[in-house]
């Protein structure tokens, strides 16, 4: 349970260093990596599949979002060669719906997620989280939501260093019933 408390702390730690110049985008890929192993290993331990299956789904989700959105910005842009500056704008503004409607779905299995994380360790961090997560998604259409998410992002980082070290009622590594 602590590999699992400290892979998930530092993961979420380092997906917050996007910013940093030169190697922000890095520690982040490797944070975004190391947070989806811990959940990974966390669904393990707690016995429930579908923690790590609602995130993975999130995670998919978030991912589809750049892809949809760089492909429908790329059609309204050949679009509008045809039909003006009004088919780029229409088209930049459904790209820029549709991953709006994406990301609150995958903040949705998130948020199923970390609930349930929450129930099976007693960390009501993660609960708090994926709420914030929720919420900032749907947010997102105003600057709030990015400030919504933020703070779920520092809460995630409390979560995973708040694990207990073992899980209540299981049993621990020296033999003992916790």
């Amino acid at each position: 349970m602590e590999q699992v408390k400290n892979i998930g702390g530092i993961g979420s730690i380092l997906l917050l260093t996007a910013f940093i110049p030169s190697v922000g985008q890095v520690l982040s890929f490797t944070g975004f990596v190391m947070v989806i192993i811990a959940v990974y290993k966390l669904s393990g331990l707690i016995g429930k599949k579908e923690i790590f299956n609602n995130y993975l789904i999130g995670i998919i989700l978030n991912i589809a979002i750049f892809t949809i959105v760089i492909f429908v910005i790329g059609a309204a842009f050949l679009f509008s060669l045809r039909a003006g500056l009004a088919g780029l704008g229409i088209g930049i503004i459904l790209a820029l719906l549709l991953a709006w409607i994406i990301l609150i779905v995958s903040a949705h299995f998130i948020n199923k997620s970390f609930e349930k994380i929450s129930q099976a360790t007693g960390v009501t961090d993660f609960k708090t989280a994926g709420k914030l997560y929720f919420i900032g998604s749907i947010l997102h259409v105003i600057i709030i939501g990015v400030f919504i998410s933020l703070i779920a992002a520092i809460i995630q980082i409390v979560a995973f260093f708040s694990l207990p070290s073992a899980l209540p009622g299981k049993i621990k590594e020296s033999g003992t019933v916790s």
